[in-house]
């Protein structure tokens, strides 16, 4: 009995993890069939996936403040995930941005890096970059507003922008929404400078017109009354 007993959870485990990987790591063979899986629409390696690796900028298939796991060599690929809070916000090197991962090695500066880095198993230089911040005054950050200071803009269609704060996040207007001057509120200025200068414009075309047209008909009537003058001393 206990060994039928046994069997019969064995079974019963075995059903309920085939339901869990159906439900949560769908399979495909083209996008298509991951149509119907809601928020993941991309199929990678055979997987129906938050975002997709190949794309010009993965993250912007996430949510502000996650990252598209791009590495092909791990099994989480096209997942979306949290920024590390182990690596926002520690120390970093400049010169290790961009093409200075080359000089990196594992144990010796690898944690001055802004940004999470693959290495292989007993080796010490760089395998592959999974994303990489910005290094900020020697702080590690998730973005930054260069190059243009006050006025970041939109990387993603959905409207994201780098805050004040360079954290990643949703102004859907982009400089001219109202969630985005609470972060930096120097747009006022820019606002108010832009309108002055195309209200006064129009005010001085206006002015002009008018001024023009009061000569025009100040003219015509000095016309009318010099012909009027004329012929009444020929009469």
């Amino acid at each position: 009995q206990q060994s039928l007993a046994c069997h019969h959870m064995l079974k019963f485990g075995l059903l309920l993890a085939v339901f869990v990987s159906v439900i949560y790591s769908q399979t495909c063979q083209s996008p298509n069939d991951c149509s119907g899986v809601t928020g993941k629409p991309y199929c990678v390696n055979n997987v129906c996936s938050q975002c997709n690796p190949s794309s010009l900028v993965p993250d912007c298939g996430c949510d502000p403040g996650e990252y598209c796991v791009t590495d092909p060599e791990v099994s989480n690929v096209g997942s979306c995930q949290p920024f590390e809070t182990d690596i926002i916000g520690r120390s970093c090197q400049m010169s290790l941005q961009n093409d200075g991962y080359k000089a990196v090695t594992k144990g010796e500066n690898d944690l001055l890096f802004c940004g999470l880095l693959k290495f292989n198993v007993n080796e010490t230089s760089v395998r592959y970059v999974e994303w990489e911040g910005v290094c900020i005054r020697n702080v590690c950050r998730q973005c930054s507003q260069a190059p243009f200071n006050e006025v970041p803009y939109a990387i993603c269609s959905d409207g994201r922008i780098c805050g004040s704060d360079f954290k990643m996040q949703i102004a859907y207007g982009g400089i001219i929404s109202w969630q985005f001057i609470p972060h930096n509120p120097i747009v006022i200025f820019y606002l108010i400078v832009s309108f002055l200068f195309w209200f006064s414009s129009l005010c001085f075309i206006a002015a002009t017109l008018i001024i023009a047209l009061a000569y025009y008909i100040k003219k015509r009537k000095s016309h009318n009354t010099t012909e009027l003058t004329e012929g009444f001393m020929i009469q």
